[in-house]
């Protein structure tokens, strides 16, 4: 497949490669980038015919995604955030964060709810407990990870550490004191309890934003 320029009837593209317009180049010479991944010198009246001929290869031969969401995938990213649940080197995408705060919930929702039916276990069973260590054990490293891949320090996510073992201990707390004496950390200052949910929320706004694209010094993109 190739295409003929109008102003020079000229063969300026094919299925490999765009390759240099044959019209003579000291006439409305112009250089112009990003046309199939190379720079290629064109007349002017040549580069909108060969955009239009490469957009038409693009759409005809897309790249697949670097990432397709589904269970298995998920589910996949899941067990890497525990498998790294104490190495905070490298990067994490967004994608790990959601999947270690909503999937430990809905597993142990579907795990535990028919125990809970047929009475194999009571109210006293620590079921929030587990689902509280199941998203706050692994989530400094990956907090870590997260900022590498914005490119920022790991170090800023020391607060996320002091946090998780603040909610860990009082989840811990309400259960050895029953389940129905709703136990908080702070007492009646509920101030501090608010001034925590606060700082929770600030670190979710800059865990969840805007990653660096291709390689950074914190390793390459985990997206690739």
């Amino acid at each position: 497949m190739s295409r003929k320029c109008s102003g020079c009837e000229g063969a300026i593209f094919s299925e490999t490669a765009l390759v240099i317009c044959p019209v003579n180049r000291s006439q409305n010479r112009t250089t112009t980038g990003g046309i199939n991944g190379r720079y290629v010198e064109m007349p002017e009246s040549c580069y909108e015919q060969a955009m239009q001929s490469e957009n038409l290869i693009q759409s005809e031969v897309a790249a697949p995604s670097r990432y397709r969401p589904g269970p298995v995938k998920d589910l996949i990213l899941l067990a890497r955030s525990y498998r790294l649940a104490f190495l905070p080197r490298g990067r994490s995408r967004r994608t790990e964060l959601l999947v270690v705060l909503f999937y430990p919930q809905a597993i142990l929702a579907l795990v535990l709810i028919p125990l809970l039916i047929f009475g194999l276990i009571d109210d006293e069973f620590p079921s929030n407990l587990l689902a509280i260590c199941a998203i706050l054990i692994p989530m400094p490293a990956l907090a870590a990870r997260r900022l590498h891949d914005r490119g920022e320090s790991g170090w800023l996510a020391l607060p996320v550490l002091g946090l998780c073992l603040l909610s860990i201990w009082e989840s811990l707390a309400d259960w050895l004191n029953g389940p129905f004496d709703n136990y908080s950390l702070f007492g009646d200052f509920w101030q501090l309890s608010a001034i925590m949910t606060a700082i929770v929320l600030l670190y979710l706004v800059l865990l969840l934003g805007s990653p660096d694209d291709g390689e950074n010094q914190f390793g390459p993109d985990p997206r690739e």
